[in-house]
């Protein structure tokens, strides 16, 4: 029972299947556990499902039980245990003999191949009037568990050499009567308590055993008694408690023997054993070589305690006694063989019964778990692999490699085994060294090979070589050594002491073969991986050229764009010499314009070409006025004011082209050519042609003659020109108010004629302004 404690570890404990799949155990065990995990004999594993409802209580006042399901177990589950009690009211006291406890403890934790806790078997009696006041049972087991290594973690943690015992079934007359549940250390060694089941429920003449679990019907019925405590037998039965107050049978009244006392101890007297009686010595040690398992069982594994020893080890010490004569018998050997040997809990049944075997007959045919012992059946223990050993041969070597095992000792001991003296220390020494060895390198099957074959070849050749040569016949055949060999392989025999060894022997011939077909295919492997780094190689090498050789491409490239760039600067330094050099000539050459430009005769020359083109735009409108009047019919008056009007446009226009052409000299010089730079701007001149045709159309019959012919170019024509301007020359007025209507809107096409010749002056002004910028810009950038 592993329980997972989180981050402060583990709990270990016992249990055993009730019913079912049903596990029971100690709920301190469980207590505050994350998960919990069982492990069978077999050391499998199932993970246990808790239900809170049938967990007790570790301090109480519900009892220590607890009650798990575990669904993985294969099949159906195990079939309902007998359930039973101890009685505890009987008039006459009783023991409960022969009880027997399964578990897990501290004590039987190993270390090899790894930490891991074997099963315990415990036997004892339970005397059902202890701890009656707290309704709890004390059991003796003949077992006391050994003083626990430092390598333990039960050691480590202060714990009771029976921790993780606490759960386990506590049986007698093959019924479950409860469960261990605490070692007191004061009662002593051997000495722990037992939960019986019949805590479930509350006793009402006893209260203080405890109220019982909250719904005991359900517990039992998990347990497999539907009947609940009345399905409890009671132990011993009824017929063993009573049968000193039954008659006895009238046909054959028996009257049992009287027990020996210390005064009868050391009569001769025969020990039955195996439907034989026995006197000698000799005599037991020939049934016993014969009824090996029996005599083991019946005499050690059994053995009580040393306040109630069991009745056949009590047979067997009262017999032992009775060599008692110093002048016959080895009476110190005897009881240092009882004394040291066969009370020793260390040992094994077995060994006793060797030990026993030992003191009884030396000198006759060792014999050990029933089989015999020699040199020659050790060596074929030893290679129990090549000659057909069994499990009985893996197992007596394993107890005789156990590291605080005397086995070998004892066999030694023996005058037929004498040769074995001294073998156990140099082969537990090999063993080590052997085991200690560095086998990160030898293949898996190689380890397991050497875990199985190891000991027992290196005990095989500490034999005698006579009792060796026998069986090498059987083994396999020598191998030559590889050629080429493997590090494993090398490394293996270096461990085996060399090829001459027994172990180096065997370990040549199942692995030569392996070691030298792997040291080939290492070999071509290795051929290989250095064909594939010559080539890599050889790719790296042409590679690196190709990238050298882009290198150098690469710099030439950038070389040649270095000596473009050198030059493209160098001309761009010597265009923008050239620029300011043309710049700085054309600024000169500006300002020889300018001052020439700016001179007082360019200037006045500049003013007459303004008023030039001044009286040109009034000669073009004089023109369109006289060449109208006389291709139409209007008076000669209106078109001298016309032509007056197209006067005072010019002369407005000139008010503000004389001033643009002051300012730029030489700059205003309309081209004949160019018709742009001496035509007034176009909207100025035909608004204004527009007001002159409004006017001439209105006011073009008004004259100041009070005459009322008509001069116009008919006149002109039909008189002639003399005539005609003496006509036009007369003095005289008149005045209506038609004419005077005549005179205002004449006033108001002068205003108007005045505004569009400043709008007209203005325009050509700016444009020759604009024109004089870009001319001055061009001349000082120069052409691009």
């Amino acid at each position: 029972m592993i329980a997972d404690l989180g981050p402060v570890g583990f709990r270990y404990g016992s249990g055993c299947v009730v019913a079912g799949k049903t596990v029971l155990t100690a709920a301190h065990v469980i207590f505050d556990a994350v998960g919990v995990t069982i492990r069978d004999t077999h050391k499998r594993s199932y993970p246990a499902q808790v239900d809170a409802e049938f967990v007790g209580s570790p301090e109480g006042p519900a009892p220590d039980f607890a009650l798990l399901q575990v669904d993985d177990l294969p099949g159906d589950g195990y079939p309902p245990l007998a359930l039973g009690r101890a009685v505890r009211d009987s008039q006459t006291p009783v023991v409960i003999e022969r009880c027997h406890a399964f578990g897990y403890p501290g004590f039987a934790e190993t270390s090899e191949p790894r930490p891991a806790r074997d099963s315990v078997h415990a036997v004892g009696v339970i005397a059902p009037l202890s701890k009656l006041s707290r309704g709890l049972l004390s059991m003796v087991v003949s077992l006391e568990p050994a003083t626990l290594g430092p390598q333990s973690a039960s050691a480590r943690s202060g714990e009771s050499p029976w921790s993780g015992m606490s759960g386990g079934p506590v049986v007698a007359d093959e019924r479950l009567l409860g469960m261990v549940v605490e070692h007191a250390l004061a009662e002593g060694a051997s000495t722990v308590t037992v939960l019986p089941l019949t805590a479930l429920e509350a006793d009402p003449d006893r209260p203080r055993w405890g109220p019982g679990v909250p719904h005991p019907a359900a517990w039992w019925r998990r347990l497999g008694a539907v009947d609940g405590p009345a399905h409890l037998q009671p132990v011993p039965a009824p017929s063993a408690t009573h049968a000193a107050d039954a008659p006895p049978p009238s046909a054959a009244p028996v009257t049992p023997p009287p027990r020996p006392s210390l005064a009868h101890a050391f009569v001769s007297r025969a020990l039955v054993f195996a439907g034989a009686e026995h006197v000698t010595k000799k005599d037991l040690a020939a049934t016993i070589r014969k009824h090996w398992a029996i005599a083991a069982d019946r005499f050690f594994r059994r053995m009580g305690t040393e306040s109630y020893p069991s009745e056949s080890w009590a047979e067997l010490r009262s017999w032992l006694r009775q060599f008692n004569d110093h002048r016959t018998d080895d009476v110190e050997g005897r009881i240092v063989l009882i004394d040291t040997y066969l009370t020793d809990p260390r040992l094994s049944h077995d060994h006793k019964l060797l030990r026993l075997l030992h003191w009884l007959d030396p000198d006759g045919p060792v014999v050990y778990r029933g089989r015999p012992i020699t040199y020659g059946s050790l060596a074929q223990i030893c290679l129990r692999r090549y000659v057909g050993g069994g499990r009985r041969d893996a197992e007596l070597l394993e107890e005789l490699a156990r590291p605080h095992g005397r086995l070998l000792d004892t066999l030694a001991e023996f005058p037929t085994l004498d040769r074995l003296r001294g073998v156990r220390r140099s082969w537990h020494k090999a063993l080590k060294k052997w085991r200690d060895a560095d086998s990160t390198l030898w293949p898996p099957e190689v380890r397991d090979w050497a875990a199985d074959v190891g000991p027992g070849a290196l005990l095989a050749a500490r034999l005698p070589p006579g009792h060796l040569a026998e069986i090498r016949p059987r083994l396999p055949a020598e191998a030559q050594p590889p050629d080429p060999s493997s590090a494993w392989y090398d490394h293996l025999l270096q461990a085996a002491g060399g090829r001459d060894t027994v172990l180096g022997r065997l370990a040549e011939a199942e692995w030569s073969a392996q070691a030298r077909q792997e040291a080939l295919t290492t070999a071509r492997e290795r051929e290989q991986r250095l064909r594939q780094e010559r080539a890599a190689e050889q790719r790296r090498q042409t590679e690196e050229r190709q990238r050298r050789e882009r290198l150098r491409l690469a710099a030439e490239e950038e070389g040649e764009r270095q000596r473009r760039v050198q030059l493209e600067l160098e001309q761009r330094r010597l265009r923008r010499a050239e620029d300011e050099e043309g710049e700085r000539q054309r600024e000169t050459e500006w300002q020889a314009a300018e001052t020439a430009r700016l001179s007082a005769a360019i200037r006045a020359l500049a003013v007459l070409r303004a008023f030039a083109l001044g009286a040109l735009w009034a000669l073009f409108l004089i023109v369109a006025i006289w060449l109208s009047w006389w291709f139409t019919s209007y008076e000669f008056d209106a078109a001298q004011i016309l032509s007056w009007l197209a006067c005072i446009f010019s002369a407005s226009a000139l008010y503000r082209v004389v001033p643009c052409a002051l300012r730029l000299g030489g700059a205003f010089r309309p081209r004949l050519r160019t018709p742009s730079t001496w035509l007034p701007p176009t909207r100025p001149a035909l608004a204004t042609a527009a007001l002159l045709l409004v006017y001439g159309l209105i006011g073009g019959d008004s004259s100041s003659r009070s005459d009322s012919v008509k001069a116009d170019s008919d006149l002109l024509r039909d008189r002639g020109l003399g005539a005609f301007l003496n006509y036009v020359s007369q003095n005289g007025s008149r005045s209506s108010f038609g004419d005077i209507l005549i005179g205002l809107l004449a006033l108001v096409v002068g205003a108007g004629c005045v505004w569009f010749g400043q709008h007209a002056g203005r325009t050509a002004a700016r444009r020759w302004k604009e024109t004089h910028a870009q001319q001055d810009a061009h001349r000082l950038t120069g052409p691009r």
